[in-house]
């Protein structure tokens, strides 16, 4: 899948030609003429040399089986402000939002194929929608176009995290307090596995072990800026007391998790961990790295207890992210739902 890079961009004003596509994409075409031609009446302009294209459908968008979809485009420039707009002109705002970009470098031509990718294969499948507070998109040439042949074009596709549960894959879940006892290790799936080991020796038949549904392992997440050098791998009790003296305890308070599930092989494990980046660059909320916090991955033990297979022997990965949030960014103006863990 081709991957987008995540662009935010405030709101901004469009100046250009304006034309209604019911006549199918010749109207993009005779926009484009018209506005080459009338490019110098322009004033305000903040990049006079970085041309646009921008589809709103917020007003007459048509979705036409087996036709051209029909919709406002203007090609156009930035402004810096919105006035002295030359007759037979408009102006468009555009709203702040984070973009989804996909750079394009080749033959003008293919630049319908790249929306209909976008559109039909990458959203669909994102855990992203179209941001409704916007309902545009934009093509930004950041150089001219000397050459149809060799164009680039950053195609603009607004985003938020996607609000059906069919759709979504990230989960804002409210965690209770938790109390587990465990091992330290160094961060290494060998190293997680001989903490397990050691955790089951220590415990023995003690009741938390017994009736342990899933593993824990906790993240320091203060230490993802330098690169995270040890795990605590352990399991859930209900309270420290009449555990060995030799198991280390972890406490964490109540407080808002980002979860995300991993369900399948090395590449989808990758993917995960990708997509729940993402959505913290996109949701508007953001991680919390602070000193002492941490996130925890909980590995279900059933049908198959992944602490058990060798490291480098594991195929198959069954388990939550938990990645703890600290308060929501300006953006974070909708719960994409909420759950209780």
């Amino acid at each position: 899948m081709r991957k987008p890079e995540w662009v935010r961009k405030d709101g901004f004003h469009l100046v250009g030609i304006e034309r209604y596509t019911s006549a199918g994409p010749q109207a993009i075409r005779l926009a484009w003429d018209e506005f080459l031609d009338r490019i110098g009446e322009i004033r305000h302009s903040a990049e006079p040399q970085v041309l646009y294209g921008y589809e709103d459908y917020t007003r007459d968008f048509k979705m036409i089986p087996e036709s051209f979809p029909q919709f406002y485009y203007l090609a156009g420039l930035e402004v810096e402000k919105a006035e002295d707009i030359p007759k037979g002109m408009a102006s468009r705002y555009v709203p702040p939002a984070t973009y989804a970009l996909f750079r394009h470098e080749g033959p003008l031509s293919e630049v319908a194929s790249v929306f209909h990718y976008i559109y039909q294969e990458w959203l669909p499948s994102s855990g992203f929608e179209m941001d409704p507070r916007v309902m545009g998109d934009f093509e930004r040439y950041p150089i001219p176009v000397t050459d149809r042949e060799r164009a680039v074009v950053d195609i603009h596709i607004p985003v938020i995290p996607a609000s059906s549960e069919e759709s979504r894959r990230v989960e804002i879940v409210e965690q209770p307090e938790l109390r587990a006892a465990v091992i330290r290790s160094e961060r290494s799936g060998h190293g997680t596995r001989l903490a397990w080991a050691k955790l089951r020796e220590i415990l023995g038949d003690h009741h938390a072990l017994e009736e342990a549904g899933e593993g824990l392992v906790f993240i320091p997440e203060w230490q993802w800026a330098t690169g995270v050098r040890e795990l605590w791998t352990g399991v859930k009790v209900d309270s420290f007391d009449g555990l060995p003296g030799d198991l280390d305890r972890l406490e964490l308070p109540a407080r808002l998790y980002a979860r995300i599930a991993v369900k399948g092989g090395r590449s989808d494990m990758d993917d995960a961990y990708g997509h729940l980046n993402d959505w913290f660059t996109v949701s508007g909320y953001k991680r919390d790295t602070a000193e002492g916090v941490y996130g925890f991955e909980a590995n279900r033990l059933a049908p198959v207890n992944p602490f058990e297979i060798p490291a480098d022997s594991i195929e198959w990965f069954d388990y939550d992210i938990y990645a703890p949030i600290a308060s929501p960014g300006i953006d974070a103006l909708q719960d994409p739902g909420r759950r209780e863990g």
